[in-house]
C-alpha cells in the first residue's frame, strides 16, 4: 500500500510540472471562442462596447453581397468611410443597427443606435431612392413567426450630428430595387403573399420617393398569381421607355413560373403582360432551378423554359431508350410574344452543355448514350427519323488512357484536370458545314 501510494504522490508531481510548460487543461468555451477583431474592426468593436454598455453579439447578415457584422460605407459623400454595425443583445432577440463614425483625430465613436424589425438581419444593400446623389441603407429583418414575409426597412439622411432617419417600413415577400424611369432615383418594387383565411393573395406594389411629401408612397399595385407560394428571384430590363419587372415563383417543391409585369415610366403603373393573349405565367411553368436572367448578354432578360428536342433520346447503360432527350430553351418576352432567344442541350451527366443554333430546329437531333459517356448529334429525315450520323463528344478522365472505342486524341475540344472531351466530325458533318472550330465555341464546361 505505501508503494502505491508513493508512486500516485510521484504522479500528481510529474503532472503538475508539465502543467508549467507543454500540458495544459483548457476549458472548451476558450477552444471554440471566435478570435478576437484586429485592426480597424477592434476599435470599432470597442467603440460599440463602450456605447451600448452591455452583453452583446454581433450579427451578420444572413444573405446578399454584405456578409460581415461591421460593414463600412461613406454615407454622406464625405469620402470617408462610415460603419454600420448589427448586433443584438444577450438579453433580448432584437436586432440593431449601429452607426459609428471617426472624429478629427481619427477614433470612432457611436452616432446612433436604432432597433432593427426582427430577430435577424437577412440581408443589407444601398441605392439612391430620393436621388440625392447618397445612398440609403436598405435592410431586411428577418421575422421568426412568419414563415414567408420580412420586414425591409429604408435609412437615410445620414449626418455626424443628427445620425439616420427612418424613411419607410414596410412588410414583404420579396423585394427589387430599380430606376423604373431613368430619373437618377431608385423604386422599390416589393411582391407580397398575404395570407385571407384558407387562401393565399398576391401582390406586387411599386414604391417611390415623393419629394413634396418627403417621403415613400406606394405609387401603384397590382394583383399577382395566387398559386405562388414563395419567390426565387426578381429582376428588370428595359424596352425603350418601358420597364419590366420578371418574378421567378415557386409553385410547388419541384415547379416555377415567371409572371412579367410592365411599368410605363411616365406614371409608374404596374400592368401584367401577355403572350399571345395569355397570361405569361401560364406559358412558363417549368421544373428545375433555372432562374430569368440575361443569358446571352444581349442586353435583354431571358425566360427559361425545357422543351423535347424532335427525335432526340437517352440511352440508358443497357442501351435501352430511357427517357426524351431536352433542350432548355431561353425566352425573350417582345412585342407580347416569347420569343427563343437561346437554346443548349444540357449535359449534366457529362458536365457541359452544347449550344443548339436556331436554324438546327428540325434538321438535326441527338442521342445521348450513358454506358459510352457519348453525345452523338444526326440528321433528321423528313419524316423526323434519324439520319446520319454528323458529329460526337465523348468525355474521359483525364488521367485515364482512352478506350479503345473513344475518339483520338488529336480531336480534343476541351480539358481540365478532371476530363478530356474530345469530338469527331463525320463526313456527313462536313458536308453540313460543320468546323471543330464551331463544335469548340458551342461547348461550355458545367
Amino acid at each position: 500500500m505505501k508503494n502505491k501510494l508513493l508512486s500516485a504522490l510521484f504522479l500528481c508531481c510529474v503532472l503538475f510540472s508539465f502543467s508549467s510548460c507543454s500540458l495544459r487543461i483548457v476549458s472548451v468555451d476558450s477552444l471554440i471562442r471566435a478570435p478576437k477583431l484586429t485592426g480597424v474592426n477592434q476599435q470599432v468593436q470597442q467603440s460599440l462596447d463602450q456605447s451600448v454598455g452591455e452583453d452583446m453579439i454581433l450579427k451578420t447578415p444572413l444573405s446578399g453581397e454584405y456578409a460581415a457584422a461591421f460593414v463600412y460605407r461613406d454615407l454622406d459623400n464625405d469620402q470617408n468611410n462610415e460603419c454600420i454595425a448589427f448586433y443584438a443583445l444577450t438579453s433580448s432577440d432584437t436586432v440593431h443597427m449601429n452607426i459609428l463614425d471617426t472624429d478629427q483625430n481619427g477614433s470612432w465613436f457611436s452616432v446612433c443606435d436604432t432597433a432593427g424589425s426582427g430577430s435577424d438581419v437577412s440581408s443589407l444593400t444601398f441605392a439612391d431612392v430620393d436621388g440625392n446623389g447618397r445612398d440609403e441603407i436598405i435592410v431586411t429583418w428577418q421575422i421568426p413567426e412568419s414563415k414567408n414575409n420580412q420586414y425591409l426597412s429604408v435609412y437615410g439622411g445620414y449626418a455626424p450630428d443628427v445620425g439616420i432617419v427612418s424613411m419607410f417600413s414596410e412588410l414583404y415577400t420579396a423585394y427589387h430595387a430599380l430606376d423604373v424611369n431613368g430619373d437618377g432615383s431608385d423604386e422599390i418594387f416589393l411582391s407580397v403573399i398575404e395570407t385571407s383565411g384558407d387562401s393565399y393573395l398576391a401582390y406586387g406594389r411599386l414604391f417611390a420617393y415623393e419629394e413634396q411629401a418627403a417621403r415613400i408612397e406606394m405609387v401603384s399595385e397590382i394583383r399577382l398569381d395566387s398559386t405562388v407560394t414563395s419567390y426565387a428571384n426578381i429582376c428588370h430590363d428595359y424596352e425603350g421607355a418601358l420597364c419590366r419587372i420578371y418574378i421567378d415563383g415557386v409553385v410547388s417543391e419541384t415547379h416555377m413560373i415567371t409572371e412579367v409585369l410592365e411599368v410605363s415610366s411616365s406614371a409608374l403603373l404596374l400592368s401584367a403582360a401577355t403572350a399571345d393573349g395569355q397570361a405569361v405565367s401560364a406559358l412558363t411553368l417549368r421544373s428545375g432551378e433555372h432562374l430569368c436572367r440575361d443569358i446571352n448578354n444581349d442586353g435583354y432578360v431571358e425566360i427559361p423554359s425545357y422543351a423535347p428536342l424532335a427525335g432526340g433520346s437517352i440511352l440508358d447503360r443497357e442501351n435501352g431508350v430511357s427517357e426524351s432527350l431536352y433542350l432548355t430553351v431561353w425566352n425573350r418576352y417582345s412585342a407580347s410574344r416569347l420569343v427563343p432567344a437561346y437554346q443548349y442541350i444540357e449535359n449534366i451527366d457529362f458536365g457541359y452543355r452544347f449550344d443548339i443554333p436556331q436554324d438546327w430546329q428540325q434538321r438535326v437531333t441527338a442521342v445521348k448514350d450513358l454506358k459510352l459517356n457519348r453525345l452523338r448529334f444526326y440528321s433528321l429525315t423528313e419524316n423526323g427519323a434519324l439520319g446520319h450520323m454528323l458529329f460526337c463528344i465523348d468525355r474521359t478522365a483525364a488521367d485515364a488512357d482512352p478506350p479503345s472505342e473513344m475518339l483520338s486524341e488529336e480531336d480534343i475540344i476541351y480539358s481540365d484536370s478532371e476530363y478530356i472531351y474530345r469530338a469527331l466530325i463525320t463526313d456527313e458533318g462536313e458536308a453540313f458545314g460543320l468546323q471543330i472550330t464551331d463544335l469548340i465555341q458551342a461547348f461550355t464546361r458545367i
